[in-house]
């Protein structure tokens, strides 16, 4: 991940790698970006997944809350896993259990041995949830940033969507100079659909 280090920092990779940095090209970053994306979107489905297994297996306890345990060095923690109406999905809340109170103990003491085993997979696998694409996505963006800046040096735009190919993807973009520079927003991909209105 050396593209993390920035252009200023070159003599410190060299240093600490014997080697200058690999240049990247905005493709190679960008591959890097939708690689980050995909692994980071796998990783949060597999928790998720999980997380409805600990639903299914895991009764709720006297306040309504699905309740696993794991460890951080000696200290006991715990996520309370409730259902959200309002947004339809479960929340996960994390606690470090109240085992002062005579209903706190109870509830720890009486949780099968289930509830810290899968408190404990639960844990290790949102720890190793990753938010490198956001990284990555910051580089490409200033990279891109820049390229559009250039070509449209001279161009005011009013909340103009533009169309931009990386890598054989196309992106919207919003481009605006309604406060004296010219901004670009990264919308999104574009749609293969057409929406049909007769």
């Amino acid at each position: 991940m050396n593209f993390f280090y920035k252009y200023e920092f070159a003599c410190l990779f060299e240093r600490d790698f014997g080697r200058p940095p690999k240049k990247w090209t905005i493709e190679g970053i960008h591959n890097l970006w939708v690689k980050a994306c995909k692994r980071a979107s796998d990783r949060r489905m597999d928790t998720n997944n999980y997380l409805n297994e600990i639903v299914k297996e895991i009764p709720k306890d006297r306040n309504g809350y699905h309740t696993v345990y794991y460890y951080i060095d000696d200290r006991i923690c715990s996520y309370q896993i409730s259902y959200d109406d309002y947004h339809k999905c479960y929340r996960v809340s994390f606690r470090t259990p109240e085992l002062k109170t005579r209903e706190g103990r109870l509830d720890f003491f009486i949780a099968e041995k289930r509830a810290f085993e899968m408190g404990e997979i639960y844990h290790k696998k949102r720890k190793i949830e990753t938010h490198l694409q956001d990284i990555a996505f910051q580089i490409l963006w200033r990279l891109v940033e820049e390229k559009l800046l250039k070509i449209y040096k001279n161009q005011n735009f009013y909340k103009q969507i533009l169309m931009v190919e990386i890598a054989g993807i196309k992106y919207n973009i919003m481009a605006d100079s309604s406060q004296y520079n010219t901004k670009f927003n990264f919308i999104g991909l574009v749609p293969n659909e057409v929406i049909k209105i007769t």
